[in-house]
């Protein structure tokens, strides 16, 4: 679309020789625009994801839309891996890229193309039911239902695993009243922590109007009040609300980081008794290892 755009218009996009957003743009809006004197290393290109905090680069070559050097599917490209790479938003992720870039023309198309690629990520979450919902499927401050059904339905959960195991091998409650108070009696602390959590989270991020540590922080200490309410004990709230911080800091450095506390375990490929069959035909599995040269 940019390209047809630009050929109506009589423009050639040229592309420069710098490869850090903190240099001046890298496109030549103007009918005579030659190519930089200097060009580009061939080397190939390796994936690196994008920390906001440090010094951002740009990809050597294109690889979407065409492979000329054409500027705008570089940036585009880029846009894209910020967007992919860290749970922060789309309107965070617009706000990093847009401020390292001084055209205004190319400001205005990288808008358009981030706030596109936001609504099909709105889009995609809209059409998942309610107990589909994943509270990171919208940014910090946006879509509390869903973050409070993402949250509620594991408080749920583990709240009747719980009450289950006490009415089964420690209270042998008789009677269905009996019963259901021992349920509630687990199940709605859980759901109170969880509620408050996500609530001081969302709330806190609407008013102070940024997205960082500290909303966590106010979401964990609201969620150690509820638990402390619960227990009816001052010395256990005061308690969970230093343990809950601790785990909410955690939490926030991973998204930043972009690591997770259960990798994917990857498990190797046959048994003590796989020597005696033919794999000759069978394609081979993940690796630990690579072959040498």
């Amino acid at each position: 679309m940019s390209k047809i755009v630009y050929r109506l218009c009589g423009l050639k996009v040229s592309r420069a020789s710098t490869t850090h957003l903190n240099s001046q743009p890298i496109l030549l809006f103007s009918s005579d625009a030659k190519n930089s004197d200097t060009q580009t290393s061939q080397n190939e290109r390796k994936s690196k994801e994008i920390d906001p905090n440090k010094e951002m680069e740009l990809p050597e070559e294109p690889t979407n839309c065409c492979m000329s050097g054409c500027a705008n599917c570089v940036y585009i490209e880029y846009a894209s891996k910020l967007m992919e790479n860290f749970e922060l938003g789309g309107d965070k992720a617009q706000k990093i890229i847009l401020e390292k870039i001084k055209d205004p023309s190319m400001k205005a198309f990288l808008e358009m193309e981030l706030r596109m690629k936001l609504q099909q990520k709105m889009a995609v979450t809209e059409s998942k039911t309610l107990l589909q919902r994943r509270y990171y499927d919208q940014p910090e401050g946006e879509d509390m239902v869903g973050k409070l059904i993402a949250t509620n339905k594991w408080a749920v959960v583990f709240g009747v695993a719980f009450s289950t195991v006490d009415v089964l091998l420690y209270s042998r409650t008789k009677g269905y009243l009996a019963t259901m108070s021992r349920y509630l009696k687990f199940t709605a602390p859980l759901v109170g922590v969880a509620t408050a959590f996500t609530c001081g989270t969302f709330l806190s991020t609407r008013m102070r109007g940024k997205d960082d540590n500290w909303n966590y922080m106010v979401g964990a200490v609201a969620s150690g009040g509820v638990l402390g309410a619960a227990m009816r004990c001052p010395q256990r709230g005061l308690f969970a609300c230093g343990a809950f911080c601790l785990a909410a800091w955690v939490k926030r450095l991973s998204i930043q980081e972009g690591w997770v506390f259960f990798p994917e375990i990857i498990k190797g490929q046959g048994d003590f008794n796989t020597r005696k069959h033919d794999w000759s035909i069978v394609p081979d599995g993940t690796r630990g290892w690579t072959r040498g040269n």
